[in-house]
């Protein structure tokens, strides 16, 4: 038989006033659970103040969700898995050769979000150029790093700046480069689309490895290569990974949100 202070103070945090939608499940019970404690008039008190906070972030959690008219979300996405995303698809817009400028874009924010995460994370990473460059160089070194970056970013600073347009493709081709090194690092997982990356660069960049492959080879790599311009070189991988189903499962699943995806053709 419950008192009649108990079932007072239980009348007084009645979720139903209002017309607001019920709380989570179980938070009848926690109100019904505490209150049993609270007999007295003072501790009624403090243990109402203390219901009265979680309830109400309840409600007010309720209520924000019912204003935007968000439905639950279908999935939750970590920092990693989002890094994944940008990886895979910086990746894929190099083989595809697509507009270099959209693409320095995207690199750049898989960079940024690594070098966060690996900062927030207290991670020790290979491939950091802030790890290459003397202390006092780094903020005049990291403004011409992210001079175009910032350029497509922004408008409202200097709308009338033009950007010198340098070698792009090559500094794509880097920069993505240590993306790739970096994300295995912190993740310890080697996808289908950074192997693949890392394949494709070592044949056509052979200079930018220091590697445990002898000297004759590489360089028996590099005068084959010559034979062929960059045109050859992307439509032929493009066909072997067309036809890699490590690969197109990979994507499949980075593009799951858009449910069933065709295959990609070269």
């Amino acid at each position: 038989m419950r008192s009649r202070a108990t079932k007072r103070h239980e009348a007084s945090f009645d979720w139903r006033g209002g017309g607001s939608q019920p709380p989570a499940h179980g938070t009848t019970f926690l109100v019904r659970a505490t209150t049993k404690r609270c007999v007295g008039a003072g501790a009624a008190r403090m243990c109402g103040g203390i219901l009265s906070v979680i309830l109400g972030d309840v409600m007010a959690r309720q209520r924000r969700a019912q204003m935007d008219g968000r439905n639950p979300p279908k999935r939750l996405m970590d920092k990693l898995e989002a890094i994944r995303h940008l990886l895979h698809a910086s990746i894929r817009m190099f083989f595809w050769e697509e507009d270099p400028f959209a693409l320095h874009v995207v690199i750049y924010s898989c960079d940024h979000l690594i070098a966060d995460y690996v900062k927030k994370k207290n991670i020790f990473v290979t491939f950091d150029w802030r790890d290459r460059i003397r202390e006092e160089y780094q903020q005049a070194f990291y403004e011409l790093r992210v001079e175009t970056y910032d350029f497509l970013r922004h408008a409202d600073r200097r709308p009338d700046q033009k950007l010198g347009v340098r070698d792009i493709a090559q500094t794509n081709e880097l920069d993505l480069l240590m993306n790739v090194h970096r994300y295995k690092e912190i993740s310890q997982v080697e996808t289908e689309h950074s192997l693949q990356f890392m394949k494709f660069i070592f044949m056509h960049r052979p200079e930018l490895y220091k590697s445990s492959v002898p000297d004759e080879t590489v360089e028996y790599v590099r005068r084959e290569l010559k034979k062929f311009d960059r045109l050859t070189k992307f439509a032929a991988y493009r066909q072997l990974l067309a036809a890699n189903e490590t690969f197109q499962r990979e994507r499949s699943h980075d593009l799951c949100d858009l449910g069933p995806v065709q295959r990609l053709n070269a």
